[in-house]
């Protein structure tokens, strides 16, 4: 073997280690998107909760006000809050379904 094979054969040895190296950068890569991908859904799916719990706060407070003090101007808006509260939470739990089923097919 002369000089230039051993040269060559320490060569590509070299680059069979940074192969590697490189692969295990790129795994790592994988793993921080991964997870910043599921912090991201979470993110949002405890956001779309909290959205229909304020709706709900409200249609709750001004349903006990409706009926422990009504007034002729308020007498129908308890009604629209608690549609709305409900239409809130059926688009939030549609969305956090479809977000989960995202959620688990990327892994």
């Amino acid at each position: 073997m002369n000089k230039n094979e051993k040269i060559l054969k320490e060569q590509e040895k070299k680059i069979e280690s940074q192969k590697v190296k490189i692969n295990q950068l790129k795994q790592k890569v994988d793993g921080f998107e991964r997870e910043t991908f599921d912090q991201f859904v979470s993110l949002l799916i405890y956001s779309f909760g909290f959205v229909a719990a304020l709706f709900w706060r409200d249609a709750i407070q001004t349903s006990l006000n409706h009926f422990f003090s009504v007034s002729e101007l308020q007498a129908n808006y308890w009604i629209i809050q608690l549609g709305i509260a409900i239409a809130v939470t059926a688009f939030a739990a549609f969305t956090i379904f479809f977000l989960n089923r995202m959620k688990s097919r990327k892994d």
